[in-house]
């Protein structure tokens, strides 16, 4: 008989990983002193213990060292299963490897950052959170397009502009996401929508925008900013932003996009 310790240096497995498969049940020593509560293991344990030993630095959970040492019938299934799974890991990791590269180059890149003047401009949008989809999302979108063909009957009409921004909602202090089109006329108070339709107006205002290259789409495994996003947000470090949208620019490819600032009108040029 060995101890934990003569035997934990026979294996390669640590004391605490053999206390561990034992309380588990992977690996249950040949006899515990129930006096002392001291483990000790049979020389004929050093195969499967060697066998798991192996099988975790592979990767493989505890559950499948389990069907694996359980069931000689499967064990070429739990390791080509697992084998595949090592794979696509390896793939996934791969590709965003090569997409932060990519990325990483953008950020080094001077984008072209444009500067206009806009007129005031009054807008309809729908509101919806950003945390996890609702049930009604798709109801609320239909309704929202609904609404929208309600608008010339009051003379309104949608100029082209249509963007998404994200804001705090006053009443539950969330944030949610709101996807806007410009109007010709503001929308009368007297005109009935659910509370998911919000109006307001843009008002004069100095827009700094990039356009987002299409061609660099990122991954949503990749959380960071668009190179487009950090570029311009780097050009107005120092300005007093008002408002951050992206705007689908009108009269263009579906995929033209631009990321517009909002910055308040100096009062010398008013």
């Amino acid at each position: 008989m060995m101890t934990i310790g003569e035997f934990s240096e026979a294996t390669g497995l640590t004391i605490k990983a053999l206390r561990h498969y034992d309380e588990v049940d992977l690996l249950t020593p040949a006899e515990v002193d129930p006096n002392t509560g001291y483990r000790h293991y049979d020389t004929a344990e050093v195969k499967t213990a060697a066998s798991i030993s192996i099988l975790r630095e592979m990767g493989l959970s505890l559950k499948s060292v389990q069907q694996y040492l359980n069931d000689n019938t499967v064990r070429t299934h739990v390791l080509e299963e697992h084998r595949n799974t090592v794979l696509a890991e390896r793939q996934r990791q791969d590709l965003l490897w090569d997409e932060g590269i990519m990325i990483l180059d953008e950020y080094l890149k001077d984008y072209e950052i444009g500067q206009r003047t806009a007129q005031a401009m009054s807008w309809v949008g729908h509101v919806m959170p950003t945390d996890q989809p609702r049930p009604d999302d798709d109801a609320e979108v239909l309704g929202f397009q609904e609404f929208l063909k309600t608008l010339p009957q009051y003379d309104i009409n949608v100029t082209g502009h249509t963007w998404t921004e994200f804001r705090t909602d006053q009443a539950s202090g969330a944030s949610v996401m709101c996807q806007a089109v410009g109007l010709t006329h503001a929308v009368p108070t007297v005109v009935p929508h659910p509370e998911y339709i919000v109006t307001g107006t843009l008002q004069p205002r100095i827009e700094k925008y990039v356009r987002m290259n299409p061609l660099v789409a990122m991954s949503p495994e990749l959380s960071a900013p668009h190179p487009a996003a950090v570029a311009i947000f780097h050009e107005a470090r120092e300005d007093d932003v008002l408002g951050i949208r992206q705007v689908r620019v009108p009269d263009s490819d579906l995929n033209s996009m631009e990321l517009v600032i909002d910055l308040p009108i100096p009062s010398t040029t008013r």
